[in-house]
């Protein structure tokens, strides 16, 4: 998958950014690429392209090929105008990518709830921006847990679905154990969703197209067939 990325933000400097989005469209287009947008990543109601984003990836049949990340800004315009763009961005089926570290979020649980494709990611790592980090998807989904306050089984459950199902889907790759699949997965030496998220869990092996390359099983004997014998396990 080809991807052009961009950065669109009214607010953090001088600019066109309907003019950048026609740009980076006319780019994509002519190259067949996904689209990966920085998008108004601001704390005010200045920088808020989310909507013209959204009627371009429709207007362009772009359904599906198009992410952005942070809108922030979504959380600082009204309550009518926010459904509406969250309508536009479901209709255009385009993914949100949340970022924990940055702290002020966007609408998190009205995106969920229309069922937009959310998923978690880490932002930048040990920069002028983020000082820390180490861009580990089991900590960032802890921090959004206790950001959206959603500490329920079954909302947590909800929230992990934003580093498995929700991020293959954007990334347009094939997920779950079913034949024919790629065999990249993670072992966590937990009983369940809940306790690997809280726990912040040991992750026992990680494969990649079926070969062993981390975890702390490492070096032993154990293949995908074998990996979750005897063992507690949830697998990603």
């Amino acid at each position: 998958m080809k991807v052009i990325g961009g950065n669109v933000n009214r607010g953090l400097w001088s600019s066109n950014p309907e003019a950048q989005v026609d740009a980076l469209f006319n780019l994509a287009l002519q190259y067949n690429c996904d689209l990966d947008l920085h998008l108004d990543n601001w704390d005010s109601a200045e920088a808020f392209t989310l909507p013209y984003v959204a009627q371009k990836t429709i207007e362009y049949n772009y359904q599906g090929r198009v992410a952005v990340s942070h809108i922030a800004s979504l959380t600082h315009v009204s309550d009518s105008q926010a459904q509406d763009a969250i309508q536009l961005i479901k209709n255009a089926d385009i993914s949100v990518t949340v970022l924990p570290t940055r702290i002020k979020l966007t609408r998190v649980a009205e995106l969920l709830e229309a069922e937009v494709n959310i998923v978690c990611g880490t932002d930048n790592l040990r920069d002028p921006f983020i000082r820390y980090g180490d861009a580990d998807l089991l900590k960032a989904l802890l921090l959004l847990a206790q950001l959206t306050g959603y500490m329920a089984n079954r909302d947590l459950e909800r929230l992990w679905q934003t580093i498995s199902n929700n991020a293959a889907k954007m990334l347009r790759l094939p997920y779950g154990i079913n034949v024919g699949n790629p065999a990249d997965l993670v072992i966590f030496d937990a009983y369940s969703i809940p306790e690997a998220i809280l726990h912040q869990t040991v992750r026992l092996a990680v494969f990649k197209s079926g070969k062993l390359v981390a975890g702390t099983m490492q070096g032993k004997s154990l293949t995908v067939e074998t990996a979750s014998l005897g063992l507690h396990t949830l697998i990603l």
